[in-house]
């Protein structure tokens, strides 16, 4: 809990706060210990529009321990923990640059007095010649309680994810109880899309920077899905043909690729 208390603050070293991520996990099966895959990376569902809020799914099975030497346990019911050694775990995060993460969720279950689940999201990032660690959001389901079994929610301080400097990862901490009482499924971030910020300066004339539009138009050119309509203009009260929208949608959509 005191590696978590320096994190938030503004950001830390990186190096020797946390131990290197397993290759493999061995985990107890029926009473016998099996070799799990290595973490594969999680990819976020496919999500359109700004307006709802998507979901970013990560297994208890893609988080390794970072202490190569703890033993990892499943419950029953899927869950994992960890039945000795270091009670932290680690997943790696890919999502596109500029979602914005809106809150962490946690699938498990604390039946402890003394034990807790605790999910920090983490970027990484090096500063001055210095790897950092920011935390940016945290969920905790509480060492005074037992919540029980169910999905815990924790709305955070909105992140735009920017992958041009920074890495993100998710660290869990299984703390106070080794038992199999505070156990874990899944981990969840809630997510929007969103339109980039608009340039300093139009790329069409009759586009300016005062247009209501002009956030809007300027991503559809900044993305290769429009290149205007001649002249450096973009003719934004013009009607369009299917065969212009036909070019919009599927530049905006990557179609079609085939395997």
């Amino acid at each position: 809990m005191e590696f978590w208390k320096r994190v938030f603050r503004l950001g830390v070293p990186l190096a020797g706060l946390l131990g290197a991520r397993a290759a493999a996990q061995t985990v107890i099966v029926a009473g016998l210990p099996v070799q799990m895959p290595q973490q594969t990376t999680v990819k976020p569902e496919p999500s359109y529009g700004t307006a709802s809020e998507s979901i970013y799914n990560v297994n208890a099975f893609s988080f390794d321990t970072t202490d190569s030497t703890a033993s990892s346990t499943i419950a029953p019911g899927g869950a994992r923990y960890v039945a000795a050694g270091s009670s932290e775990w680690g997943a790696s995060l890919t999502l596109p640059s500029g979602t914005l993460i809106t809150a962490i969720e946690i699938q498990g279950c604390d039946l402890s007095a003394t034990g807790q689940l605790l999910v920090a999201l983490t970027r990484q990032t090096i500063v001055g010649g210095s790897e950092m660690l920011q935390g940016l959001g945290l969920l905790q389901t509480g060492t005074t309680e037992t919540p029980g079994c169910g999905t815990f929610t924790q709305s955070i301080t909105p992140v735009t994810v920017d992958n041009s400097d920074a890495g993100y990862f998710i660290d869990l901490q299984q703390g106070g109880d080794l038992s199999g009482n505070v156990r874990f499924q899944a981990v969840r971030l809630r997510y929007k899309l969103q339109v980039s910020p608009p340039p300093v300066q139009a790329t069409f004339g009759d586009v300016p920077t005062t247009s209501p539009q002009f956030k809007f138009v300027e991503a559809l050119a900044a993305a290769g899905i429009t290149a205007g309509c001649g002249g450096g203009n973009y003719c934004p009260n013009d009607p369009i043909t299917r065969g212009q929208m036909a070019v919009f949608l599927a530049s905006a959509l990557g179609l079609h690729w085939p395997n």
